[in-house]
């Protein structure tokens, strides 16, 4: 009741439904996404205030944790989250851009709700799209706007949407395709494609390629792509042109071609750079912690 800034019970079910489904205990996912959903406190953004959702986090329905941020948290165009994914042309360098193969995803239907978070820079014509060192500029501005400030924004934590997603993948699991695609399309439902909802899994998928798919659309740039890659065992590819790319140089990009030859443009989730190292200081402050090797 004090607001989704503060922890809350409903919080910890939803960390718990997060943690659960990493552990592949489905069961558990579904119970505490389902506390979640059933306590009433929050509520799917619709088409119309999804839009809005990222720059006003503290007054919306969907979010059930986040980290609120004031204008005295404002690192400005240099140190805030935003500065790397966005810029006015003051505001920030901006270089952290939509990538085409995630824009691909999206193109699948141009009245996805979700193209609001992606801010596209055109040149002079309004028809061309600009470069900036030789890679197209589709801005992300889900750290942006809260104040009319480009570089402010209250990240947000955990949302219902993630819920159902968990909930979708848990199902997706235990074999159960109808539980699985209902939850699919209660998010669908919301971001504009009502008219273009699953009834069954298409040709040449799998129910967990359409969950996957789902929570790469919804949850992007949000944190999740590469934990939900290497859990489910596939390989990260990244290979599309962008700043990622270790010894890129202006002269070698063509966006009319796939890179080809450059190191890590897929990741195999063997990898043991998948796990990362434990914060020294959570080290040091849990005796019971024991370092990833």
């Amino acid at each position: 009741s004090k607001g989704n800034q503060y922890a809350s019970k409903e919080a910890a079910w939803a960390l718990l439904s997060r943690v659960y489904l990493y552990m592949e205990d489905n069961d558990k996912t579904i119970e505490y996404a389902d506390m979640v959903i059933n306590s009433g406190s929050f509520a799917l953004e619709t088409s119309t205030s999804f839009p809005d959702m990222y720059a006003n986090a503290a007054s919306h329905s969907e979010p059930i944790f986040i980290v609120a941020f004031t204008q005295e948290d404002n690192r400005g165009k240099f140190g805030s989250i935003a500065s790397m994914l966005y810029s006015d042309g003051n505001s920030g360098w901006g270089e952290e851009f939509a990538s085409e193969s995630y824009r691909d995803v999206l193109d699948d239907n141009m009245n996805d709700v979700r193209w609001s978070v992606i801010d596209t820079l055109y040149e002079e014509d309004g028809l061309t799209v600009d470069t900036h060192m030789g890679i197209e500029v589709f801005y992300i501005t889900k750290f942006s706007f809260q104040d009319g400030d480009p570089n402010l924004a209250s990240p947000i934590m955990l949302r219902l949407a993630e819920m159902y997603l968990n909930k979708a993948e848990a199902y997706a699991k235990n074999g159960d395709v109808t539980n699985a695609l209902s939850n699919v399309n209660e998010i669908r439902s919301n971001r504009g494609l009502e008219g273009d909802l699953y009834a069954s899994v298409p040709a040449g998928s799998t129910i967990l390629d359409v969950v996957l798919k789902e929570r790469r659309l919804e949850l992007a740039f949000e944190g999740h792509r590469n934990f939900d890659i290497y859990r489910n065992k596939q390989n990260l590819y990244r290979n599309y042109w962008g700043y990622h790319i270790k010894g890129l140089q202006n002269a070698d990009i063509d966006l009319n071609t796939t890179p080809s030859g450059y190191d890590n443009l897929e990741i195999p989730y063997t990898s043991p750079r998948v796990i990362y190292y434990i914060p020294g200081d959570e080290i040091l402050a849990n005796e019971l912690c024991v370092q990833n090797d």
